[in-house]
């Protein structure tokens, strides 16, 4: 009985022995590629912007800034010379003008425009009577500014159309009313950060009529200006 009892335990113990051992427990490893990996994605939060979303609407903040930067009031004394033959024998022809008008345009393409009210004078004696032309003219048309490598001179040309009226008085007194056209040329010089003087050409196309007869309101007209940024 003993011996059985011995011979059963040996044959417990060898089973036992026979078994394969638990595999011991290793930690994982993490490589470099993976690490670097996971650094290169962007931690992801939950509520943060999307950037592409972000980046579209600073574009479109910028995109919204004013294009017509550059704004002037400007002020033009000078001169104009009347084309008409009856202006010329009533010495009338040279004129004294007085103006003012703005222009609006954009510091990077040039392109603008201009508007504005000019008028200008002249009295005389002809035939024993006094005389008296006045012509006037409210405009509005198209400004180009130059792009120069001196930022402190700025040409320009421009063109449009003009609303023009003109009263002639020599005894008896007659008005008339047309639309003409206008293209001026100038420079400007800053001459600091608040004024801006130039020189401006501007010749008007136009014909007015006056006690039945055709008036040539063609005029050259040569100007000093003053700007004022605002």
């Amino acid at each position: 009985m003993r011996t059985h009892c011995a011979l059963c335990c040996v044959l417990l113990l060898a089973a036992c022995a026979s078994q394969p051992a638990a595999p011991a427990f290793h930690a994982p490893q993490v490589t470099d590629e993976s690490a670097t990996a996971a650094d290169s994605q962007p931690l992801a939060l939950e509520g943060a912007p999307d950037t592409a979303a972000s980046a579209a609407q600073v574009t479109h903040t910028t995109d919204t800034t004013d294009d017509l930067d550059v704004r002037h009031v400007t002020v033009l004394v000078g001169g104009r010379k009347i084309h008409d033959n009856t202006a010329d024998d009533l010495d009338l022809d040279e004129q004294l003008m007085l103006g003012a008008g703005i222009d609006m345009y954009d510091s990077g393409t040039g392109h603008g425009f201009e508007a504005g009210l000019e008028g200008s004078g002249e009295d005389g004696r002809a035939n024993g009577h006094d005389v008296d032309l006045k012509l006037f003219d409210l405009y509005g048309g198209y400004r180009y500014n130059f792009r120069v490598q001196d930022q402190d001179v700025h040409p320009y040309l421009a063109g449009g159309l003009a609303l023009v009226r003109g009263d002639l008085d020599v005894g008896p007194d007659d008005d008339d009313d047309t639309l003409g056209a206008y293209l001026r040329a100038g420079v400007g010089f800053d001459v600091s950060e608040k004024v801006r003087l130039g020189i401006d050409y501007r010749h008007m196309f136009a014909d007015l009529e006056f006690f039945g007869d055709d008036f040539d309101a063609n005029w050259d007209q040569l100007a000093f200006s003053v700007g004022f940024p605002f």
